[in-house]
């Protein structure tokens, strides 16, 4: 599952990236500073371990013990934003 996360965010971010020509210092509408190729990635990835966290809390309402399925849920959050570093 991280092995498939890592390749839809480094695909997401590759194909997110746009040149920006640099700004002026102080220049009013300058963009704001770009992050780093690699904060960029782990943005990303972070990004989408919330969603699938989402994802799974949903499934958790249909659930007899929901208490069970939300402490997987976040076992599962906290392993997928570990890998995103």
């Amino acid at each position: 599952m991280l092995h498939a996360l890592r390749y839809l965010v480094i695909a997401a971010a590759a194909g997110s990236c746009i040149a920006l020509g640099p700004a002026g210092a102080g220049e009013p509408g300058a963009e704001a500073p770009r992050q780093s190729r690699p904060q960029q990635l782990a943005q990303a990835c972070r990004t989408l371990c919330v969603e699938e966290f989402n994802a799974c809390q949903r499934t958790c309402e249909s659930t007899t013990i929901r208490i069970d399925c939300q402490n997987r849920c976040q076992v599962r959050l906290n392993l997928c934003t570990s890998a995103c570093r």
